[in-house]
This record gives structure tokens, sequence and C-alpha cells, in this order.
């Protein structure tokens, strides 16, 4: 669990370091892009490990399962994509009404992640 709130501090800090930088509203973005996009390159870049004769199992031994087999690994990635509704409030601005929407999924993705973070990060 601690190295999801790591990253989504560093996601965040990235965010508002761009929009001060260019000036633009790319916090949500910024956190969309390196919380969920680089998770779900790495489960695409690794899905063919499996089979038996690949490139990557030349032997045929039989690995462990890939990450897309586990249903943590998929309430993770909600997780993430949850927690980047934070920085597309930021970016809508806090009191406007198009910013509910948002909030309302990064106060639930952090209520998930208190009850359920345990139980999901045990086992990774």
């Amino acid at each position: 669990m601690k190295p999801l709130i790591v990253t989504t501090i560093v996601a965040l800090l990235g965010g508002v370091a761009f929009q001060i930088a260019i000036g633009a509203h790319v916090i949500g973005p910024i956190m969309l892009l390196l919380l969920v996009v680089l998770p779900v390159l790495g489960i695409l870049t690794s899905i063919d490990d499996d089979p038996p004769g690949g490139f990557s199992n030349p032997e045929g031994k039989a690995p462990s399962p890939g990450p897309w087999r586990r249903w943590e690994n998929w309430a993770d990635l909600a997780i993430r994509a949850a927690l980047c509704g934070v920085g597309f409030a930021i970016d809508a601005g806090w009191r406007n009404p198009a910013s509910i929407l948002p909030w309302t999924f990064g106060v639930t993705s952090i209520a998930a992640l208190v009850m359920f973070g345990e139980r999901i990060y045990r086992k990774a």
C-alpha cells in the first residue's frame, strides 16, 4: 500500500509541476498516465510470458501466473484510476459543480484503499 501512496503523491506533484510549467490543466491526465497507463503497458508487455516456446518462455516451464489473472491487480488498477479523480477535480476547480464527480471518485478510492488495501496488497 505504501508504494501506491508514494506513486500517487509523485503523480500529483508531477501534474502540479507540469501545470505550472505549461499553464494548462493537466494534473488529472498526468496522474492517469503515471498511475494507470504505465501499469497497463507493463501488463501488456508481459502478457505472453505463459505460453511455452515463446520469446519469454523458451524452455516451456510454467511461470507464475501473469498479473492479469489475479483479482488483486485489477482492484489495484481500479483504485489507481479512481485516485486520478482527485487530479481531475483539481483541474475542474475546487468549488466548481463540474468537480463533484471527480471528487466523488477520488474520495471513494481513498475509502476503498483504507478498507480493502490490506487485503489487496498483502499478496502483492
